[in-house]
């Protein structure tokens, strides 16, 4: 498989294909790529930290996401915040630093996991996520579209916000489509419940 460069933001949050996050962004290397990124269409993926990094593995989990910038807010504190959306799924090959901040990455683009019509059994996790976003106004805010009928986009969402073990995430997003993930899901939400 090709590799191709990109630029990448290593964070605690996970951001998935179709996904959004809003950050706020103060650091000046960041801020300039993100001019690049609207000038030019610099590349730009969002890995997550691998909190168990040593000299010898990567500073970032094995899958990241391409993103681009889709809207951008002037805080109070005159800060400004950047809301990413992710495009595609990433296999992060190699990385070096350029700052504190900022890493250059080889990586594979993967596939996103195909449109998936949500069967009856899976419901629940429709229904949940909504609930979910309703007490979240803030990631509400993100999804004026949300695609809650259709299976992939709801087991990304909730790989994004639930509290799951890395590894586990990283072996779900490592499967072709959204199946496992789905079901995975669905057997951790209704344990919940119980």
């Amino acid at each position: 498989m090709r590799t191709e460069r990109t630029n990448l933001i290593i964070l605690e949050q996970w951001i998935l294909p179709q996904g959004r996050l809003e950050l706020r962004i103060t650091q000046p290397e960041v801020m300039q790529l993100v001019v690049d990124h609207y000038k030019h269409e610099t590349p730009i993926a969002l890995g997550v930290i691998n909190e168990e990094a040593n000299a010898n593995s990567l500073p970032c989990l094995r899958y990241a996401t391409a993103c681009r910038i889709i809207d951008f807010f002037q805080l109070d504190d005159n800060s400004t915040s950047f809301v990413f959306e992710g495009i595609n799924r990433l296999r992060v090959v190699s990385t070096y630093s350029v700052s504190e901040s900022l890493w250059k990455a080889q990586v594979i683009r993967l596939p996103n996991w195909p449109a998936y019509p949500l069967a009856s059994e899976f419901e629940l996790l429709s229904t949940a996520l909504k609930y979910f976003y309703q007490e979240n106004p803030d990631l509400l805010e993100l999804y004026p579209d949300a695609q809650l009928d259709d299976a992939n986009w709801v087991s990304q969402r909730w790989l994004e916000v639930l509290p799951i073990i890395d590894q586990d995430k990283q072996a779900l997003l490592s499967q072709p489509n959204c199946q496992q993930a789905m079901s995975f899901v669905l057997k951790l939400i209704i344990e919940k419940q119980q």
